[in-house]
């Protein structure tokens, strides 16, 4: 059973004092315009260089493992299909052995 949460004591918190604007603001429930277009451009390009960096990163990684399957596909098809083989083995082995245990 999982453990309760210890509470923050009061004292831990710091508590700063808001100024009339920031008041009227927040009691208003929204920031002015400008604040939140800057914040949404912001996050919209962080979200495209993210978004493009991960795509450079699976791009390479895919073409990489393209350009290896082709090597062994040509140059090494004997030990391709042996690496096939004892893979498909140790797979068979352990879903056996799973489902002794499983059933």
């Amino acid at each position: 059973m999982a453990e309760p949460v210890p509470t923050i004591p009061v004292s831990a918190v710091s508590v700063e004092p808001v100024s009339s604007t920031e008041q009227y603001r927040f009691s208003r429930g929204h920031a002015p315009a400008e604040q939140v277009a800057e914040v949404y451009q912001h996050t919209r390009s962080a979200f495209r260089h993210s978004y493009q960096k991960a795509e450079r990163l699976f791009s390479g990684i895919l073409i990489r493992g393209k350009r290896n399957a082709r090597y062994l596909y040509d140059e090494k098809p004997l030990q391709l299909v042996a690496g096939i083989a004892a893979a498909s083995f140790l797979v068979g082995a352990a879903l056996r052995v799973w489902r002794s245990h499983h059933a």
